[in-house]
């Protein structure tokens, strides 16, 4: 309600930036709750918004939502084309913390596709944009998923890096769950080393 609100008061006042801030942010909204025709409808209109007026962010929000969906329909082809897109919007719009989530979403679909080098350079620049913009829950996922690909690597060393930095970081937030995801994760690769005890 409060959202539809928003979107009629926005309309009235011909506020485009308004309008598609909070359609963008409705489709999410509905993502999160599992109404996937109405996200994909509402993204739909917002990338168009966003596209005739020039709002790059708010296109590469609503795009990249729709590559979201399509990694729900299991349309990895579909969803990388869209990611892709979305990633140029988030660079013309220099918003590191979407590139950052963008990136880490082209690596989770191109793990899915086996091309794991490829992930690990998208978790790279992930953990780059999340540096930049201080967005610490995002580069704590980050450091997990690129930990995750180079222990898929067998590339242990490097494994232990990048889990051990997102340790690290998890430990100054309330970020529990997290936490307890890196640890177990970094258990493999500490047995590949022969640190049993460790493990």
């Amino acid at each position: 309600a409060a959202y539809a609100d928003c979107l009629a008061n926005a309309e009235a006042a011909g506020n485009h930036e308004q309008l598609a801030n909070t359609i963008v942010l409705w489709s999410a909204v509905k993502y999160h709750l599992g109404q996937a025709d109405g996200a994909r409808d509402l993204a739909l209109r917002g990338q168009a918004v966003a596209a005739e007026n020039g709002l790059v962010y708010w296109e590469g929000g609503a795009v990249n939502l729709l590559g979201l969906l399509a990694m729900e329909r299991q349309d990895w082809d579909t969803a990388h084309e869209l990611f892709e897109r979305a990633l140029e919007r988030a660079y013309d719009a220099r918003d590191d913390k979407l590139v950052g989530a963008i990136c880490m979403n082209l690596g989770a679909v191109s793990n899915i596709e086996g091309d794991l080098r490829e992930a690990r350079s998208y978790y790279l620049e992930s953990i780059g944009s999340g540096v930049r913009s201080s967005d610490r829950r995002q580069l704590v996922m980050a450091y997990n998923n690129l930990g995750m690909v180079c222990s898929d690597l067998e590339e242990w060393m490097e494994a232990l890096v990048y889990f051990g930095r997102g340790i690290e970081i998890a430990g100054e937030g309330d970020w529990d769950p997290l936490l307890a995801t890196l640890h177990v994760n970094q258990a493999e690769p500490l047995i590949e080393t022969g640190e049993m005890d460790r493990a």
